[in-house]
């Protein structure tokens, strides 16, 4: 329970863009998701401003991040965030790559800030080999997906790089 904690920790100090954080100087995420996939790219409106990535197999709003309230069946929604750099005090582990989903936390149903009931959610916070941080997470528009769901997010979440 208290590694959870420590994850939406770090995930809301990723997403917040809080004192904490920072930018990595000239660093940001890719996809090369495949084709009929569809891409979106921004930095948070908030300083520091930290590159948010977004791949999704259905059009993504015009705030991509509005799309996931909105996800059909068989919606998927991959984002990136990062890489930033973290001053916090907890330890935050490495990851392998590609990543997976299973390399994620998956929550199925009634979590918070669960943006539709029908919306099952995936996050990771990692830090990459230079020490800077990044956080993945994977949206579907079930609470849960298929293995063909996770097979196309597995196939996108592979194509992640860093700049």
């Amino acid at each position: 329970m208290a590694r959870l904690a420590v994850l939406f920790v770090l995930i809301a100090a990723g997403s917040a863009a809080c004192g904490a954080t920072r930018p990595a100087e000239g660093a940001g995420t890719t996809f090369k998701p495949p084709d009929g996939w569809f891409t979106a790219e921004e930095s948070e409106p908030v300083e520091p401003h930290i590159q948010v990535n977004w791949a999704s197999n259905v059009p993504l709003a015009d705030d991509p991040a509005n799309t996931t309230a909105r996800l059909s069946a068989n919606g998927i929604v991959v984002e990136a965030v990062g890489p930033w750099v973290y001053a916090g005090k907890e330890t935050v582990p490495a990851i392998d790559f590609p990543l997976e989903v299973s390399d994620l936390n998956c929550l199925a149903d009634g979590y918070e800030g669960q943006p539709a009931p029908n919306v099952s959610f995936c996050n990771l916070a990692a830090r990459l080999d230079n020490g800077e941080i990044f956080n993945a997470y994977v949206y579907f528009g079930r609470n849960e997906p298929t293995p063909e769901m996770t097979a196309q997010a597995n196939d996108v979440l592979a194509t992640l790089s860093f700049s």
